[in-house]
């Protein structure tokens, strides 16, 4: 199974469209927030609500369960760092996606680039 998740394009079609067809074989697309592009323009992403998407009515956190892994999806503006540990175990998920920061960060390697 291929995943393809992204976060915080800020308006840049082209970008997600490069994106989706370099990953063509992918069983599906993550957009974790801030698209600020049309809605209708969305696909094949499944995505939520940003803090800079401010006509959307997408929902600001998604739950999606696959092969029965449970994967939680939001923005992360609204998450408080100095209780991030806590804050992923009180959502009761397997895998947990956000983006907000503009870094990666690999909780469980530690990894923040």
């Amino acid at each position: 199974m291929k995943i393809v998740i992204v976060s915080d394009s800020h308006g840049n079609y082209s970008l997600l469209n490069q994106i989706v067809n370099e990953n063509y074989d992918a069983d599906y697309f993550f957009h974790l927030g801030d698209f600020e592009i049309p809605e209708s323009l969305m696909s094949p992403f499944c995505f939520i609500k940003g803090n800079c998407d401010f006509s959307s009515s997408a929902p600001t956190e998604k739950n999606i369960i696959i092969n029965n892994l449970k994967f939680h999806l939001e923005h992360g503006d609204k998450i408080n760092y100095m209780y991030f540990d806590e804050y992923i175990k009180n959502k009761n998920c397997d895998i947990f996606l956000f983006g907000h920061i503009h870094k990666k960060l690999d909780k469980e390697n530690k990894v923040l680039i």
